[in-house]
């Protein structure tokens, strides 16, 4: 989980990582001295603007569409085992426009970012820096590219005070940590049981309750997965968000398997331990 201070920069890291991954891209296709601005197209600034360019001007924010998950999430911050609120999933509206001296550059110009971004449909872990880096492990961040129809467009060129001008409409799906949390103690809960050996001979065995996630490819809990340990004849089955408990286990390395239409996630368990996460390929 991201600390508070890194979490006040997400809407400008995320337009980096978006003016890095368009750059970059345009460069390799041959497209060199594109201007990559943010700025909100007005006639005064278009004016202003080196050419080629291109814009991404963030004109929408709004909580993404589906049910909030209210449920709190076992996680390590600052290395104590807390309970937290899960993140609030943010979507990130941008108008992209291009402009160049002939309409055909223009076109030109779109055509190759509808490529860039179409072939990002989720902005890798790896590219996006600690304020977007949300969940254990960090999740990606989902992009879609013209997913809705915007009727209001001339309106929105009217404001600006600038002629209509076809614009793509891009959303990124950002998570923003909530910041609230408690303490929930050590990460495993430990149950000591006294052996038949006889209360006075200090024989003691320690069994642990560990808990874990079944999620998809793109970081959505999954319900109603068996989650196994087979050398041990234990099993469960993951809540409404994917979560499970493992119970009644013995201290050392256990092997685990989720199974769930057809599709079988293995791992590997350190009991006692942190929480175990596991990603089956179906689409939740």
């Amino acid at each position: 989980m991201s600390d508070a201070g890194a979490g006040t920069m997400i809407l400008a890291d995320l337009d980096e990582v978006l003016g890095e991954l368009l750059e970059e891209g345009l460069a390799a296709r041959g497209l060199l001295g594109v201007t990559v601005t943010f700025e909100a197209p007005s006639r005064e600034r278009v004016a202003q603007w080196p050419s080629p360019a291109i814009d991404l001007f963030l004109y929408d924010l709004r909580e993404a569409p589906g049910e909030r998950d209210r449920s709190w999430h076992p996680a390590r911050v600052d290395g104590r085992a807390m309970l937290v609120r899960a993140p609030l999933r943010l979507a990130c509206t941008y108008a992209i426009t291009a402009w160049a001296p002939t309409v055909l550059d223009e076109h030109r110009l779109l055509s190759q970012v509808i490529a860039i971004l179409c072939a990002h449909p989720q902005l890798p872990v790896e590219l996006l820096p600690p304020s977007l880096l949300v969940g254990e492990p960090p999740q990606p961040l989902i992009a879609e590219v013209a997913h809705v129809r915007d009727e209001a467009r001339a309106e929105f060129w009217t404001a600006l005070g600038n002629q209509y001008k076809v614009s793509l409409q891009y959303t990124v799906t950002v998570l923003c940590d909530t910041g609230v949390g408690s303490p929930r103690g050590p990460a495993v809960q430990t149950e000591a049981i006294e052996l038949q050996a006889g209360r006075d001979s200090g024989l003691r065995e320690e069994s642990f309750t560990v808990a874990g996630q079944v999620t998809d490819l793109d970081g959505e809990g999954l319900a109603e997965v068996a989650v196994s340990v087979p050398a041990l004849g234990l099993a469960c089955v993951s809540d409404s968000g994917g979560r499970f408990v493992l119970r009644a286990l013995p201290a050392g390395r256990h092997a685990v398997q989720a199974r769930a239409q057809g599709h079988i996630a293995s791992g590997e368990l350190q009991v006692p331990g942190d929480p175990l996460a596991l990603i089956l390929p179906l689409s939740g």
